[in-house]
């Protein structure tokens, strides 16, 4: 190889050099190096040399002053080729299916050349193309007469023409690097490959919580994908992959990171809606929507904190409640000051399900995520909470005759404590949450005078002094009219309303009950829910026992016992029910007097 004196221009980053000039190998690469500080890694060549293997031209190829040859093997040119020197082919395959500029010498010896494109042949630079066999194909060969500088576009040089490059670096990862993600099953991927064809293998690093992972996990793979298993919430997780090709060169990816929250099956907008949030974990969610619910469990007491942080919409609140459900939940503590933290301290509470409300009164935001820490720790010697409120009276679930009655409970602290307590009450409702008697320091309330043939539903809510509650049980009794037994007789007959069901006690044999028409009408007399099941029920008009004449009777076996007794003029009248079963002094029947 001769070497010239080195005689060249660079414009804008293009190497041009003068149709008469040549130079050594060695100082191109040097020019190379200057423009390049990795110029070995990149993936377009300006090769010197000759040919050994099997080479495909996609981008520029540039041949210089000395001669290239193809001997025995293959070349396919997809690309551009700037020819300022030789090329020489004296046997394989040379196949151009881009664009090839002479300005130099081409010699096709042998082989096979096919030109499938085209070939401008520049007579302005003598350029010369021997056919000494044969050029096939359906391409076209064009003289050009352009006396001009070819400008040469470098990228890279090799001394040797079958030199390795390395493998491509690792890039595009999935997911994206510094990405917050909610799937906890996603697998790693990423873009890898080979300039030269070459197999690539890869390992991957894996770690949580470090920023200089070392662990492999996934070793000698052959594809781009690396599955990490289930992850963990709330972690930072970062990784990096190392491509290794068949001949040993590696290329070291840069390092990637990213973020796992929760992932909350929308909608969570209302208390039934509530997400399960975990304790002394630091949680993350999306202020995407005006209200978000959460819910959470305390299995011993502790002092409980409940913090908000990293809230971007800064307008808003953070309550939060205790009760076993959505229907019936106490007040703990609300905070709704402007900013992006919102803190909660509400101090020792008690084993139990509480609920956390943060509504989102300002932009809604789909990509900064806030933070829900739910802190809690024991006390060893701290304030334990009030004791439940239990053993209730009236008892649970029972039938009261006394309309005057007040609710009693036991409460107390095992601490000592001075205790108060809040009653809820109401009638006919089995989510009571009207305030019947607040803040009081003994375990007794009044409800005032009670109405007949009512359920009512009560709960105790108990606090201490260092505002730790508990919620007793929901309790509920019925009221029935209290009769002034005995009733066995007709002159012992016990008043009764019209067009209002009555309950009473089959605890003997027989009741007797009197009631008034104060205008005609249709009557019927309906005995329902009547346990015994054998008995009758039978009717009287008159004004007294001794004048009473019978209308009619029912004596059918079963629960409930209808008399239809038609159009009945206005007067003083009497039912008899008869129990013939067993005496029941649990479970009362229904007396109704239907007058239309």
């Amino acid at each position: 190889m001769k070497q010239l004196a080195l005689f060249f221009m660079v414009i804008a980053g293009v190497l041009v050099i003068p149709p008469d000039s040549a130079f050594a190998a060695s100082e191109l690469e040097n020019w190379c190096k200057s423009q390049q500080q990795d110029w070995q890694a990149h993936a377009h060549l300006c090769v010197v040399g000759q040919l050994q293997s099997e080479t495909v031209i996609t981008g520029t190829l540039t041949i210089l002053e000395w001669e290239w040859l193809i001997n025995g093997s293959s070349l396919v040119n997809d690309g551009t080729i700037y020819n300022v020197g030789t090329i020489d082919q004296q046997s394989g395959t040379f196949e151009n299916n881009g664009t090839i500029y002479n300005n130099g010498t081409i010699n096709h010896q042998s082989g096979t050349f096919q030109n499938n494109s085209t070939i401008y042949n520049n007579l302005c630079e003598n350029a010369v193309i021997n056919e000494i066999a044969p050029i096939t194909g359906n391409g076209d060969i064009l003289d050009l007469n352009k006396c001009s500088y070819l400008p040469v576009i470098i990228v890279a040089i090799s001394e040797d023409p079958g030199a390795n490059t390395p493998p491509n670096e690792p890039s595009t990862p999935t997911p994206a690097n510094n990405a917050t993600i909610q799937n906890l099953d996603v697998d790693l991927n990423w873009t890898g490959g080979d300039l030269d064809g070459d197999n690539v293998t890869y390992d991957v690093y894996f770690e949580a919580n470090d920023s200089t992972p070392d662990q492999l996990l996934c070793n000698d793979t052959s594809a781009t994908v690396c599955d990490p298993g289930i992850l963990t919430l709330y972690m930072y997780y970062y990784w990096r992959v190392v491509a290794q090709d068949e001949h040993g060169s590696t290329k070291s990816g840069p390092l990637w990171n990213f973020y796992t929250i929760s992932k909350i099956e929308e909608p969570n907008n209302s208390c039934e809606q509530a997400y399960q949030v975990e304790i002394n974990i630091e949680n993350q969610f999306l202020p995407d929507d005006s209200i978000d619910w959460f819910e959470f469990d305390l299995v011993e007491s502790g002092n409980l904190k409940i913090q908000i942080t990293d809230f971007q919409p800064q307008l808003g609140k953070v309550a939060v409640y205790k009760g076993n459900d959505c229907e019936f939940r106490v007040l703990l503590g609300e905070e709704g000051t402007e900013g992006t933290s919102k803190i909660l301290d509400l101090g020792i509470q008690s084993p139990g399900h509480y609920f956390i409300f943060v509504s989102n009164d300002g932009a809604l935001n789909d990509t900064d995520p806030y933070k829900v820490n739910v802190k809690t720790m024991a006390e060893p010697g701290g304030n334990s909470p009030p004791n439940k409120p239990s053993m209730p009276f009236p008892e649970n679930g029972a039938t009261t005759l006394d309309l005057n009655v007040d609710l009693n409970w036991t409460g107390g602290d095992l601490d000592g404590d001075n205790v108060t307590y809040d009653v809820y009450f109401e009638a006919n409702d089995s989510t009571p949450d009207q305030l019947l008697c607040n803040n009081i320091t003994t375990a007794r309330c009044d409800p005032g005078l009670l109405n007949l043939f009512i359920h009512y539903y009560w709960r105790v809510v108990a606090s201490d002094e260092h505002v730790s509650i508990e919620i007793g049980p929901l309790w509920n009794f019925y009221t029935i009219s209290r009769v002034e037994e005995p009733n066995n007789t007709c002159g012992q007959a016990y008043q009764v309303e019209i067009n209002i069901e009555h309950q009473f006690l089959p605890d003997d044999s027989l009741d007797w009950f009197e009631f008034d028409l104060v205008d005609s009408g249709n009557l019927e007399i309906q005995v329902t829910d009547f346990e015994p099941i054998f008995g009758q029920v039978a009717v009287y008009k008159g004004n007294d026992c001794s004048s009473r004449v019978f209308l009619g009777n029912k004596g059918d076996a079963g629960t409930s016992k209808i008399l239809d007794l038609g159009v009945q003029a206005q007067g003083h009248y009497f039912i008899f029910v008869g129990n013939d079963g067993e005496l029941n002094g649990a479970n009362p029947y229904n007396l109704r007097v239907v007058f239309e």
